[in-house]
Parts: C-alpha cells; structure tokens; sequence
C-alpha cells in the first residue's frame, strides 16, 4: 500500500472551566510547559505547529506533510498536555 503524501492539518482546543479560580494559573502553566514543543516538533520537517493561550482555552495547529506524521505529533501534544494537567491537579 503506498499513502499519497498530501498536506493535512489540524487543531486542538482545551477549555478550562472559567468559574474555578486555579484554572488560569493551570492554564498558563500547561501553556508554558507545551510551547518548547512546539519548536521541537518543527525540526523534523514533517510538521510544524503553533501554540497559543486566549484566557481560558489553549490552542494548538499543527501542519504536516502527511497523516502519519500530523497524527504522530497530535498524539505527542494530547499525550504531553494530559501528563501537564495531571502533574498540576496533583499540586
């Protein structure tokens, strides 16, 4: 099987609950601790991404040559951004 390499891309958006008053600080914190990745990512060539923080929510694109190599760095970033949220609720 041979996958037609065709540009793809993608977004992710996390909400926090606005009415809690540790979700800014949480969401700062998950945004800082993600957008190193976000240069990390891009140096392979496949897929570049851009991180960013409006008040209660992160947003990540993520652009890539093919779907293996989008999918490989939406996985990264949901698997990076859960290890984040769980290391803060802990604190």
């Amino acid at each position: 099987m041979i996958l037609a390499r065709r540009p793809c891309r993608s977004e992710i958006r996390f909400f926090f609950h606005r009415n809690n008053q540790r979700t800014r600080p949480v969401a700062e914190a998950a945004f800082f601790a993600l957008r190193p990745d976000s240069t990390y990512f891009s140096k392979d060539y496949s897929s570049t991404s851009e991180i960013f923080l409006d008040d209660h929510m992160i947003t990540i694109r993520v652009e890539a040559n093919d779907i293996p190599s989008l999918r490989a760095t939406l996985n990264s970033y949901l698997r990076l951004f859960q290890l984040c949220v769980d290391t803060l609720s802990d604190i």
